[in-house]
């Protein structure tokens, strides 16, 4: 479902981006130049927001699954792989400058949102319930101990003011 609501909204913000590229251009400068910049390169941020939006929130699903170890290698791996050699392949070998260097963003972010679709599709959702279950009783356990121990010190300390 959170993936579904990312997409809407990132499909949302997209289209104003685009809509409104003049107008945000306007928003932060009065340099013609800049705001050129920015108009030319709307559409990029508005695909952008796509694979951003959904990277952004399949992490969090793999925070709670306890897999932030292996979203790292993916985002390393991305950036390294796909957003830096296809940045320097738009920009300086085909030529397309600044929108060049800003492409290899979503086609990297796209890559890592589908790494992370791929990462929770096939997870052994079984053993992270066991595992879940297991660091939810421990937790629990160690609270308890703490409220213990604050409740001996608690005790202590008025027994000590009361002499």
């Amino acid at each position: 479902m959170s993936l579904v609501l990312a997409l809407g909204l990132s499909g949302l913000i997209a289209v104003f981006i685009i809509l409104l590229k003049s107008q945000i251009a306007a928003a932060f400068t009065d340099h013609e130049e800049i705001a050129s910049s920015v108009i030319v390169l709307s559409p990029v941020m508005a695909f952008l927001v796509f694979g951003d939006f959904t990277q952004t929130i399949l992490s969090g699903t793999i925070r709670a699954m306890g897999r932030q170890k292996q979203a790292t290698v993916f985002c390393i791996l991305t950036y390294w792989l796909f957003i830096t050699p296809s940045a320097y392949v738009f920009a300086f070998q085909l030529d397309l400058g600044v929108a060049g260097l800003w492409l290899g963003y979503p086609i990297g972010s796209l890559f890592l949102a589908a790494s992370f679709v791929w990462i929770i599709h096939f997870a052994d959702w079984e053993l992270l319930s066991q595992q879940a279950v297991e660091r939810v009783q421990k937790e629990s356990q160690a609270v308890a101990k703490a409220d213990k121990d604050n409740s001996q010190e608690l005790a202590e300390l008025k027994q000590s003011s009361k002499e």
